[in-house]
């Protein structure tokens, strides 16, 4: 990526996501690769992923479909619960 600040280039180097089979922190900013399991903690806000488990058999359409019934929740329960919970 190159980043130009005023009149100077510089080159800016993003943190490659590694995935593996055990849940990781990702990173403010960071991108994943598509087909990972990811999770975010409600209270923290702390993202992590991992590579799908071998026995998972959903299709994408299927894991998309979750995917937004999960965000639509989580938007949801945000909406009803204390403000400190949910930031």
């Amino acid at each position: 990526m190159l980043c130009i600040v005023g009149s100077v280039a510089e080159t800016v180097e993003a943190e490659v996501f590694i995935p593996t089979t055990e849940w990781q922190v990702v990173k403010e900013g960071q991108s994943i690769p598509k087909g990972l399991h990811v999770r975010m903690n409600l209270q923290t806000g702390l993202k992590e992923a991992k590579l799908m488990d071998e026995s998972s058999t959903a299709s994408d359409d299927e894991q998309h479909e979750v995917s937004h019934v999960i965000l639509f929740v989580a938007t949801l329960i945000c909406h009803v619960l204390p403000l400190e919970l949910c930031s």
